[in-house]
């Protein structure tokens, strides 16, 4: 899908099913435009299994809700990664079974913003937001990641987050007993001219 100056909104629902599915190299580009996926389903609100999301200076919106208590996530990206040279990005996951955002399956992820802010939010059953070897970066906006579960509110397996500008903002609850709010393994977290909190 190509949206040139134009922006690029989708929508889905699917009660039985997955509200928004990106596979076999399906993605979004655009120059200016925003871009922004909005999905509704019972074992994904949006999965993002190949592909990629990329815009010149639009913003990049993904919000997924996944209803069902045998959910897998409300919001998976798993393809080569989300890039905007000077828009924000800003993922919401919420998942009734699973996992609220789940970005990268262990291979290598890009999530890069220019001078944008980037912010993630997930709410699940086990975790709220994974992210297994992301590389994320933002020339000078905030980097926030807020994540909610049972087992995990954020992981940050093998990822690197690097803000040149702005705070790095991590906040993580886990309600099972023996979680983890916050899990750091093998992780860098850079603050340029901003904290990290």
């Amino acid at each position: 899908v190509v949206g040139g100056s134009g922006d690029v909104l989708i929508d889905g629902l699917s009660p039985a099913g997955i509200g928004i599915l990106f596979e076999n190299g399906a993605g979004v580009s655009t120059t200016t435009g925003a871009i922004g996926l909005y999905g509704t389903g019972a074992d994904f609100g949006l999965d993002i299994t190949d592909g990629a999301l990329d815009t010149d200076s639009g913003d990049i919106t993904l919000e997924g809700t996944a209803t069902a208590a045998t959910a897998i996530a409300g919001v998976r990206v798993t393809g080569d990664g989300l890039t905007t040279n000077g828009g924000d990005i800003t993922i919401i996951g919420s998942s009734a079974g699973g996992v609220g955002v789940q970005l990268g399956d262990g291979g290598a992820f890009a999530i890069g913003s220019g001078s944008g802010a980037i912010s993630i939010e997930g709410t699940g059953i086990t975790a709220g937001v994974l992210m297994q070897d992301n590389q994320v970066a933002s020339g000078g906006g905030a980097v926030s990641i807020t994540g909610v579960g049972g087992d995990l509110g954020v992981s940050l397996q093998g990822s690197d987050i690097d803000s040149a500008g702005g705070d790095i903002d991590i906040d993580g609850t886990a309600s099972a007993t023996g979680g983890a709010g916050v899990y750091l393994y093998d992780v860098q977290l850079t603050g340029g001219a901003g904290d990290v909190i």
